[in-house]
């Protein structure tokens, strides 16, 4: 009999634009699938411009939001990336404990990324330990290794940059 292939790890990356990336070149999720290599299957659900709310509702238009379409697909592990759009206001935690919750009821493993606008970290922090989630401090990586020529702005990165910003 063949041997089956082990099922792979399957990792969705959740967030706004520094997630969502560009499609003029590599984004950090596709990076990240790179590095972790074939045993995982990394896939980006990123929005532009997304906000905790607006990606837990979908858009005002009434679209169904990638979250959902993550959540359908059931990840061993969710990468959650917000904060640039809307991390200071209460709609942004009561949606984020929303996502949290609906992904810890499927078993999924939640890690958060600070925000590459630092003025929320704070929130960011509380809510990770409220919440007894790994945060993963990439703003102050971000600050420390990532130069300004790999950056195309303060929260989106060239494709050198996004490659660093996934290790």
């Amino acid at each position: 009999e063949p041997e089956t292939a082990p099922a792979k790890i399957k990792v969705a990356a959740m967030g706004d634009d520094t997630t969502y990336g560009s499609k003029s070149y590599v984004n950090y999720p596709t990076a990240l699938g790179e590095i972790l290599g074939d045993g995982y299957e990394v896939r980006n659900y990123g929005e532009c411009a997304a906000t905790t709310k607006t990606y837990y509702a979908g858009t005002e238009y009434g679209e169904i939001s990638d979250y959902h379409s993550a959540l359908e697909w059931a990840p061993d592990i969710a990468i959650l990336g917000f904060g640039i759009n809307n991390a200071s206001n209460v709609s942004f935690t009561n949606s984020y404990q929303k996502m949290v919750d609906e992904l810890k009821e499927k078993g999924t493993k939640i890690y958060i990324l600070t925000s590459l606008k630092k003025s929320v970290n704070e929130t960011l922090t509380e809510f990770a330990t409220t919440n007894n989630i790994e945060l993963i401090d990439t703003y102050t990586y971000a600050k420390d290794n990532i130069s300004a020529s790999k950056k195309q702005t303060s929260y989106l990165f060239t494709e050198e940059g996004n490659v660093e910003y996934a290790t």
